[in-house]
């Protein structure tokens, strides 16, 4: 018989622990080379070893992993106590629910955000319960960004406040960055004044950084480069074209502006003539006629957002209710009604300002529910993973279409359906073909067979669907 044949191909032994017997089984295979030892999730150690090494040339070795051993069974004795399986993360008022798998393989704990939008917490095997808290609370702010890049419509909405300066009001809409560090306070062109937020800055810390650069604001906002200088009419042919003048500490020679209502400024350095602009404007008058009676670049869309009034979501009729006498404002839509409640007293610019920004949050909010089902059937269509869907206010693109996922103008909510599913389309077949080729076209007929027609329409129309 040879010695192989009557060595010791299994047995069980027992490492004694302050008195508690911890048993292992030992498996012996012509295969191993070496002592292997493995501790299970239910607690049961398992050493596999060489055909041929003698019982007790195993157990010594076992003997030298012996507190390895030890630590690993008193982990698992630990983890026999009830533990957290689920559970749900809350920051910033988003409730982000997530699971937890527990591994004897890990050697540290961490977290996981999966792209369906899943998150599970991966522990080690000896994690307790408060591990997992730990674990989970120490990534909030990681997790919450990952939250707000798949879902940009669970992030905090964008809102108007209102701060005075020496009883002079000055509105304020506030919307929130991922990329803020700091609070901004901008002032457009228009003269609104725009502040731009850190995710997780609460109102009244903002609205008190308002308060502080009030003087600021309000300097700029009344300074006299802000207010036409002067007026005028120029004649051109039978065309009679208003112009007005203004100065600004900026500019250095009198240049001309035509804005995309086709309303036409001059903006001169301070302490120019009038009368000099005023022959500026003539020497220019075939360019003014040009850019403005002649033109033929669609006017933008200009919405009075005032109580009763009624705005079309993709066809369907939005009409806009007006409540005073709320302490501050809130918003809410229910089968066409959009419901603005606002304070007494509301100046009506604020109440303006307050009304486009409610609309603008409905139009977003209804978007982030019905886009992303138009996305997944096309994606299936194409036979492509469905990428992220992301809402934001752009001036000029419809969409876009990154590695990162497809982010659509929330202005598609003024849009009809069948533009906004070629939108859909074309953004979507941007996964196949990255350019607009002959092939690129010819999936989108596939898709579309009509998108010519759609095209057309975005491109006759498109101007008019603005806030």
């Amino acid at each position: 018989m040879s010695p192989l044949a009557s060595s010791i191909s299994e047995f069980t032994s027992f490492i004694d622990h302050h008195g508690e017997m911890i048993p292992y089984r030992v498996i012996c295979s012509r295969r191993k080379t070496r002592i292997s030892i493995t501790a299970h999730e239910d607690g049961t150690i398992t050493v596999r070893a060489p055909l041929g090494l003698s019982r007790e040339e195993i157990c010594r070795k076992v003997e030298v992993d012996r507190d390895w051993i030890i630590r690993q069974v008193g982990g698992v004795a630990r983890n026999k106590e009830p533990r957290l399986a689920s559970g749900t993360l809350t920051v910033h008022g988003v409730q982000i629910p997530y699971t937890v798998d527990y591994s004897t393989r890990r050697t540290k704990n961490t977290v996981v955000f999966y792209h369906d939008g899943s998150l599970e917490a991966q522990m080690r095997s000896d994690a307790t319960s408060d591990d997992v808290l730990d674990t989970i609370t120490q990534n909030r702010d990681w997790v919450y960004r990952q939250v707000l890049q798949a879902s940009p419509s669970k992030g905090p909405k964008e809102w108007v406040g209102m701060v005075e300066h020496l009883g002079y009001p000055i509105p304020f809409r506030v919307t929130y960055s991922l990329r803020a560090t700091q609070l901004s306070v901008k002032i457009s062109e228009d003269r609104q004044v725009l502040v731009v937020a850190p995710v997780g800055m609460e109102e009244p810390e903002i609205t008190q950084i308002v308060q502080d650069q009030a003087a600021r604001v309000h300097q700029y906002l009344t300074a006299s480069d802000k207010h036409p200088l002067a007026e005028g009419v120029v004649r051109v042919g039978e065309a009679s074209i208003p112009y007005h003048i203004r100065e600004s500490s900026r500019a250095t020679r009198v240049t001309l502006k035509v804005k995309p209502d086709r309303s036409v400024e001059v903006i001169a350095p301070p302490g120019t003539d009038p009368s000099f602009c005023h022959a500026f404007v003539r020497e220019k008058s075939d360019w003014i006629f040009k850019h403005v009676v002649a033109s033929v670049r669609p006017v933008p869309a200009h919405h009075r957002y005032r109580d009763g009034d009624i705005l079309q979501y993709q066809g369907k009729p939005v009409k806009i209710s007006v409540e005073r006498g709320s302490i501050k404002v809130t918003t809410s839509y229910k089968e066409g009604m959009l419901l603005v409640k606002i304070p007494d007293n509301t100046p009506p610019d604020l109440e303006e300002m307050y009304i486009r920004s409610a609309v603008k949050q409905v139009f977003e909010l209804i978007l982030a529910a019905d886009l992303p089902r138009m996305v997944d059937k096309y994606a299936k269509v194409l036979n492509v993973p469905a990428p992220r869907v992301k809402l934001r206010l752009q001036k000029s693109k419809w969409g876009v279409c990154t590695p990162h996922g497809i982010t659509f103008n929330i202005k598609l909510g003024f849009a009809p359906p069948e533009v906004v599913e070629y939108i859909v389309v074309h953004e979507i077949c941007h996964l196949v073909h990255h350019n607009h080729s002959p092939a690129f076209w010819g999936l989108v007929e596939r898709l579309l067979p009509d998108y010519r027609a759609r095209k057309e329409r975005l491109k006759q129309e498109g101007h008019l669907w603005d806030f």
